[in-house]
């Protein structure tokens, strides 16, 4: 369970698909990039802490996310910037996709004999974003603009990064955890004022988890064979 924009819920329907699926990116990228190549590959969240673990670490954050964001038996994580910068890397890793798909596309890598083929089909994550906004309601009482994109052929990186920011809008108030990038050393006591204006005593926090092997292979096992119910 979450404390989404959209009240105290789990993600279901697509857009459970769609954040599990990321979720399942992100944890392929972590564990097939190299160290030295990670910072090239591996989107930002802005959070200079989360930013800064280890692969593993981001790896037993995100599983401790998708379980409260999927299962309706977990409660809500104490929200720091880490945890919120955890939950908030796949639609990263999401924007990163659709900007390579883009770019391949532009430079002919794709040829028209691979459309076929479910890793480098040409408008494969234009095609997933648009069908997961397409199936939601947008119709709500949160500030959460409705995506404009409307083509999976688009070309327009500007939209389809407005559009998966408007998917995770819909878990996120704010991105508070991208202070820790705003100002650098608040969480070592640097800048009271905002951290007194915005309420983020409790929020803040530079303590990353100590993990072992056994937790990040049981962190991976679970999240690579996360199985959503058939209604989805």
């Amino acid at each position: 369970m979450w404390h989404t924009q959209l009240g105290d819920r789990v993600l279901e329907g697509r857009e459970a698909i769609f954040y599990l699926s990321a979720a399942q990116e992100t944890v392929a990228l972590l564990q097939d990039t190299p160290l030295e190549e990670m910072d090239w590959w591996l989107p930002a969240t802005f959070d200079a802490v989360f930013d800064a673990a280890t692969a593993q670490q981001k790896i037993v954050l995100l599983h401790q996310c998708l379980l409260a964001l999927l299962d309706p038996n977990i409660p809500q994580p104490e929200l720091t910037n880490v945890i919120e910068a955890a939950a908030y890397l796949p639609f990263q890793v999401m924007k990163s996709k659709v900007e390579e798909e883009i770019s391949f596309a532009s430079e002919e890598v794709w040829g028209e004999e691979d459309l076929h083929s479910y890793t480098t089909r040409k408008y494969y994550y234009r095609r997933f974003i648009l069908q997961t906004c397409q199936s939601l309601n947008w119709k709500v009482n949160a500030d959460i603009e409705r995506p404009k994109i409307r083509n999976e052929r688009s070309n327009n990186l500007e939209l389809w990064h407005a559009a998966v920011q408007a998917l995770a809008e819909r878990i996120f108030w704010d991105d508070d955890w991208q202070v820790t990038t705003r100002y650098p050393g608040i969480v070592e006591g640097k800048h009271p004022q905002v951290v007194q204006v915005g309420g983020l005593s409790n929020y803040l926090t530079n303590n990353l988890p100590q993990v072992n092997d056994a937790q990040v292979i049981l962190a991976v096992r679970a999240i690579t064979c996360w199985q959503l119910p058939t209604a989805f």
